[in-house]
């Protein structure tokens, strides 16, 4: 019966980190005049399954035993430390990234004169 817990929410996961990529090709691909319909049905889809979730694992969580109330808070909890661990993790990639860029960029600027350099 919880087995649905260990399918589902790595699903769920997945499917967060792909609809901005899902509605990116729906949105490139067909018709340009059937784009607000295409756009229309995933967010249907995705507001009913965002709707039919809590009904079905609160059913659940309401069946679970005492032991395993607080695994679904532990989980949360796992996710968010992952999402802000790799959050952190992108943003001083995206720094250094752009440091570099700079450096390169004023580099460029002062190659043809040196004495300029002196001068900003």
């Amino acid at each position: 019966k919880y087995i649905i817990f260990l399918v589902v929410v790595p699903l769920a996961c997945g499917m967060s980190f792909t609809l901005p990529t899902m509605l990116s090709i729906v949105s490139n691909s067909g018709d340009p005049a059937d784009l607000a319909k295409r756009l229309a049905a995933i967010a249907a889809v995705s507001d009913l399954c965002k709707a039919a979730g809590p009904l079905v694992f609160g059913s659940l969580y309401g069946d679970l035993p005492a032991e395993l109330v607080g695994l679904p808070f532990l989980a949360a909890a796992l996710l968010l430390f992952g999402a802000a661990a790799l959050t952190t993790r992108l943003a001083v990639a995206v720094a250094d990234e752009n440091a570099e860029r700079d450096a390169a960029l004023l580099l460029l600027r002062y190659a043809d004169d040196p004495d300029n350099m002196n001068r900003a």
